[in-house]
């Protein structure tokens, strides 16, 4: 029988090579329009460049953006994480720390939580 771990994991490995196969196909797309420019030469509006610049000052980068969005999603899924073990450890009574909670962590909670026991 297949454990759920290993079904997620082939699930994670399909969407992976998804990606990769999507990360090619722009590649791909990107290496033709830059030999598309060099043959096709379009004119440029000297009002539309302008007006381009001036909406592109002070305005972050397209890579600062999904950098900084990803960051971000990569913080809030790890404190999701962490509050959903925290809240299924609560409702099964159990007192072991998360798994994801460092060892160095969890070792003196244990130990404080015996202490006040043993008091």
């Amino acid at each position: 029988m297949t454990s759920y771990q290993e079904i997620t994991q082939q699930i994670g490995d399909q969407w992976v090579a998804a990606l990769n196969r999507a990360s090619e196909a722009v590649d791909r797309m990107a290496e033709g329009i830059k030999e598309s420019r060099g043959r096709v030469e379009l004119p440029a509006n000297e009002t539309i460049s302008k007006l381009t610049e001036s909406f592109q000052e002070g305005m972050p980068k397209p890579t600062e953006i999904v950098e900084a969005n990803f960051e971000l999603t990569n913080r809030l899924l790890a404190a999701q994480r962490d509050l959903t073990l925290r809240l299924l450890a609560a409702a099964s009574g159990a007192q072991e720390a998360p798994a994801s909670e460092p060892a160095a962590q969890a070792a003196p909670k244990k130990a404080a939580a015996k202490k006040t026991a043993a008091s």
